[in-house]
């Protein structure tokens, strides 16, 4: 096979400073190509954070080189929850699109079928239609599209939340608390929440079934305190202090960008504006706590229409889109090349 590229395991042990930094540097050019922050500031931060991640059961990455030259990295991922139904996520986000052919493709199926023997179904993520390509050598059972929205610091739409915040008036007795860890006698409350918003969401394929133990928030946590990464969250609870509704913000070492995720309310408590509330409360709350933040990142599936029109409105302007192909296994084997 000609050109075909060398695959590394980059390791959690992995100490050489060549290959962080040549990571670091490869990382760095791809970010101004996409016009996107540099989410670390030296090679050093990178390997702080990604050894955390690294050290996780159920995490790999591979760098690719092509004659001595990297030219891109992809990550594999299992979520343990999801184990039974053999669910594999494949995330080439450092791979430059055009190095992505036959030959990358077929090192990447190679090593998720060794990742995981269980594996059932492959999910492929394609950010801004980049890797797209990946539907003309592999066929997906499933599709699904999301759009991504970006919010600038400076030109949010600051009137609109504050009046958004006035929706705590009609509700006094309900709180907001806010969050960096979620203690240990809220986890299983919280996970129960989280897997049912999972649920109600539309999923990523038919044959979906998210399920949250408290066991791997409480792990993710731990991780994250120790390698400079996590989330802030800010929960909802009624007159009862019965859990009803979360929104989250995720951050690394970049102090210049997070990234918004998983807001939603139980059902019995929606189209109440309380979604806006939490939404409103957290973004004052980054302002408060993260003075040098510039950008907040969101994605949204296509068919979330009230999600979408709360971004547009918050201030967030639509970035692109992504897909996420699912393959199965019975086509991986039928591609994988000898």
């Amino acid at each position: 096979m000609k050109n075909k590229p060398n695959l590394y395991e980059l390791k959690a042990s992995e100490e050489s400073e060549r290959i962080w930094q040549s990571y670091y540097d490869y990382r760095t050019q791809y970010a101004k190509v996409l016009a996107r922050p540099v989410s670390y500031s030296n090679w050093k931060d990178l390997k702080k954070a990604k050894k955390g991640w690294l050290s996780r059961k159920g995490y790999n990455m591979y760098l690719l080189e092509l004659e001595d030259k990297l030219i891109g990295s992809f990550e594999l991922f299992v979520d343990f929850n999801q184990q039974d139904e053999g669910y594999v996520y494949l995330y080439p986000h450092f791979l430059n699109p055009e190095n992505l052919n036959e030959n990358t493709l077929s090192l990447a199926v190679e090593e998720s079928l060794k990742f995981a023997p269980f594996l059932k179904h492959l999910f492929i993520e394609s950010k801004h239609g980049r890797y797209d390509a990946v539907s003309e050598f592999l066929e997906p059972v499933y599709t699904r599209y999301v759009e991504s929205f970006e919010l600038k610091v400076q030109e949010a739409n600051t009137e609109r939340m504050e009046e958004w915040l006035k929706v705590a008036e009609r509700f006094p007795n309900f709180r907001l608390e806010f969050y960096d860890i979620i203690p240990d006698d809220l986890l299983e409350e919280f996970a129960r929440l989280f897997t049912q918003l999972l649920h109600d969401m539309p999923s990523i394929s038919p044959s979906d079934d998210l399920n949250i133990l408290p066991a791997s928030i409480k792990e993710r946590q731990e991780n994250g305190q120790k390698n400079g990464y996590g989330a802030h969250r800010y929960l909802l609870f009624n007159e009862y202090n019965e859990l009803i509704g979360k929104t989250n913000v995720a951050y690394n070492s970049n102090p210049k960008s997070m990234h918004q995720f998983m807001t939603g309310i139980a059902e019995k408590y929606r189209g109440l504006g309380l979604a806006k509330w939490l939404k409103a409360a957290m973004f004052f709350k980054l302002k408060e706590i993260a003075p040098q933040l510039e950008s907040i990142y969101t994605e949204t599936q296509v068919d979330n229409i009230g999600s979408r029109v709360i971004s547009e409105k918050m201030g967030y302007k639509k970035t692109g889109f992504f897909k996420t192909f699912l393959v199965s296994k019975e086509e991986l084997i039928k591609k994988r090349i000898k």
